[in-house]
């Protein structure tokens, strides 16, 4: 809408218009089709990039909880076989060198593989305690919800995987959490 006063000359008198446009849609092919044509393509362009994005992260957070998971499953065999068998071996070594029918190397090379093993469980443990934070700060407690360490005294869970009642479970954080909970994975 346009209004418009006008002073003409003395000849002439003053002049008011008033003038209203709007657009017929005869021709909207060429003036609003390429407009919204041009809007949906940016939002396909957009939703393009958001689902790109999101697959990014989907596999991002799938590589972390599978690093934990390995984590956790290398110290869980660690704790179950190899620090058994290193005790025991210790032992024996230590029951055949009181009576003097061992060396005091064995022993010793006995001992050094213990030390090895229990270096090797807190190598693993500052690494699972590190794929956890790293899950915690990036995706925020409800992804490190399940992947939380808890201070362990004893950890009574981590048998449980020997058995097999989590093989159904795409992860198995036992052992994680507040001690007694066991989280679904």
């Amino acid at each position: 809408m346009e209004l418009s006063y006008g002073r003409r000359g003395p000849a002439f008198s003053d002049m008011v218009s008033l003038q209203f446009t709007l657009d017929l849609p005869f021709f909207a092919r060429t003036r609003q089709d390429p407009q919204i044509q041009a809007k949906r393509h940016e939002l396909d362009r957009v939703e393009a990039e958001r689902d790109a994005m999101l697959r990014d992260h989907t596999r991002e957070l799938e590589a972390d909880l599978a690093e934990y998971d390995v984590m956790t499953r290398q110290l869980a065999r660690l704790r179950q076989v190899h620090l058994p068998l290193a005790r025991e071996k210790v032992d024996y070594q230590l029951a055949s060198y009181r009576p003097g029918k061992g060396e005091l190397t064995a022993v010793l090379a006995a001992r050094r593989e213990l030390i090895d093993a229990r270096l090797k469980e807190i190598e693993l443990e500052g690494k699972r305690a590190e794929a956890a934070a790293k899950l915690y700060y990036f995706y925020g407690p409800a992804a490190a919800g399940e992947a939380a360490p808890r201070r362990r005294a004893a950890d009574e869970n981590s048998a449980t995987h020997a058995h097999g009642h989590c093989a159904r479970r795409r992860s198995c954080f036992h052992g994680l959490g507040r001690p007694g909970r066991v989280l679904a994975g």
